[in-house]
């Protein structure tokens, strides 16, 4: 039914780009803590439940989706694109679906902070004590902000992602030259107590 996107994500979205529906499904038992219909229509007209579902039998059969790591794919069925977070910390797996013009790298982008922003609002113990649907309202508090500047300013938010990311690249080229540096001066310093003796 569906298949990993092999479309470039250099390219900008656009304006504006629809979420349908999020949700935090526990992973151990398959329950959706949280399944929130962004757009009630478009959530319906594109089986988003079923999609959600779906996705926890993908993780389950071991497929496509590891733990720890945001995947992205298309589902052909009815064109809408799926991102997928299993969070190790939570055991729990976010989910987004959108529009077709939503990026991979945006869509990992999203569950990702879904995930910080629900984590923040919600404890793992409940999490994994919850009914279905039973951390709604608080997944859709949590997350409000969020959709709303991924679907207002899509661009911008792949922008920031860009930016983050190579801060991260900076900093651990300068903590791996910072050690360098160290080792360098404890060796240099080995070495003039070696020559004074």
């Amino acid at each position: 039914v569906s298949t990993q996107s092999t479309g470039s994500d250099t390219e900008t979205m656009g304006k504006r780009v629809q979420i349908y529906h999020i949700a935090v499904t526990r992973h151990s038992d398959g329950v959706s803590v949280a399944s929130l219909p962004v757009d009630k229509g478009l959530s319906s007209k594109n089986s988003c439940d079923r999609i959600v579902n779906d996705s926890i039998k993908d993780i389950r059969d071991k497929t496509r989706v590891r733990q720890g790591v945001p995947f992205a794919y298309d589902y052909h069925e009815n064109g809408a694109r799926v991102g997928v977070f299993w969070d190790a910390e939570t055991n729990a797996v976010f989910t987004a679906i959108a529009a077709p013009a939503a990026t991979s790298q945006w869509l990992k982008t999203l569950v990702q902070r879904l995930r910080d922003d629900f984590v923040e609002a919600a404890s793992v113990d409940r999490i994994d004590s919850s009914s279905e649907n039973g951390l709604k309202k608080d997944f859709e508090q949590s997350t409000k902000k969020t959709v709303t500047s991924f679907q207002e300013d899509p661009d911008h938010v792949l922008q920031v992602q860009k930016v983050k990311a190579s801060l991260n690249e900076v900093r651990e080229i300068t903590l791996e030259n910072i050690a360098a540096v160290l080792v360098q001066s404890v060796l240099l310093s080995f070495q003039s107590e070696l020559l004074i003796f």
